[in-house]
């Protein structure tokens, strides 16, 4: 029994792994090479912005700790996620009392997901509730299909779809239900824009989608 719990044990330390609404969820496969390669753009980005300052950014390698967070705040979540883990693709944590060898332990500033067909569902609905409910201020959604950007802020409580960027009028329109829910007819098609939560950093829409395989 032991070297079975040791097994599974290894298994986890080895591939990216997620606990969301109760259910662990073990990446069964790499992700698209385009979801690296736009995981990759994005994280130098805020890693060169934030070179000396208080904040880190972080890519892929550690968990939001729902766990923990439901068991030393006031944040009251909902029984099927009181124990989830999340591991975003790209989140900021500028409150350094949060960021532990457990994980992070409390709201991120701001947390970016990459969708792909296979964690559409995840990112866009349960994440996206939970990420609301304990409170991060600016969550990102990005679709390396169709290169948009969603950028939703939490205004009293509730998560607001304040911008949409990216090359969206480009994009078939099967595409945009799929994940945008329909066509967007009044897309932003700015060439940069700058996160609500660091206005002073500059973000070029070409820069988040560079080097990308056609």
């Amino acid at each position: 029994m032991q070297d079975s719990i040791t097994e599974y044990r290894d298994l986890l330390s080895e591939r990216k792994f997620e606990i969301i609404d109760g259910q662990l969820i073990i990446q069964a496969r790499l992700p698209h090479r385009n979801h690296g390669r736009v995981e990759s753009n994005v994280y130098r980005m805020f890693d060169k912005y934030f070179m000396g300052r208080k904040c880190r950014v972080y890519k892929d390698d550690t968990h939001i700790r729902l766990d923990i967070i439901e068991k030393t705040t006031d944040i009251k979540l909902p029984d099927k996620n009181k124990k989830d883990r999340y591991r975003p693709d790209i989140m900021v944590v500028c409150d350094r009392t949060i960021d532990t060898p457990d994980g992070i332990v409390g709201a991120p500033d701001l947390v970016i997901e990459i969708v792909s067909l296979s964690s559409m569902i995840y990112d866009r609905e349960i994440k996206k509730k939970v990420y609301e409910l304990i409170g991060v201020k600016e969550y990102w959604i990005i679709h390396h299909i169709e290169k948009s950007i969603e950028i939703y802020l939490l205004k009293d409580g509730k998560y607001v779809l304040s911008a949409v960027y990216g090359k969206l009028k480009e994009a078939p329109d099967e595409i945009l239900e799929i994940f945008l829910g329909g066509k967007i007819e009044d897309s932003e098609l700015k060439e940069e824009f700058s996160p609500f939560s660091f206005p002073d950093l500059i973000i070029k829409i070409d820069d988040v989608f560079e080097d990308m395989f056609e």
